[in-house]
């Protein structure tokens, strides 16, 4: 977030995206059965929006593209989990940077 203030009109912004985003995303799984299941849906879904999402201010690309991971998956929850768990310290370190710049 580039040294915002936690109440700056930046900051606000982005975190309001986000909320609507995922807000968007939850509205038709309302029929979650325990808090469990919802903290498995959302970690998968921070896995999803991280690496595999492409986002209007990397140009379109993904993180992952932006960080040039390849992430060499086949639709399987399973290589997701592994490359993002392989790759984490890697795009933390790249999207700190982007925020910095």
């Amino acid at each position: 977030m580039g040294g915002a203030e936690i109440r700056a009109r930046e900051t606000n912004n982005i975190v309001e995206r986000l909320h609507g985003t995922l807000k968007d995303r939850l509205k038709p799984l309302r029929g979650l059965k325990s808090g469990e299941t919802a903290k498995i849906w959302l970690d998968c879904w921070f896995v999803y929006y991280n690496l595999l999402r492409s986002h209007l201010c990397l140009r379109g690309k993904t993180p992952a593209e932006a960080c040039g991971i390849d992430l060499n998956i086949e639709n399987s929850w399973e290589d997701l989990v592994r490359e993002a768990t392989y790759h984490q310290t890697k795009l933390t370190g790249f999207i700190s940077d982007e925020a910095n710049a």
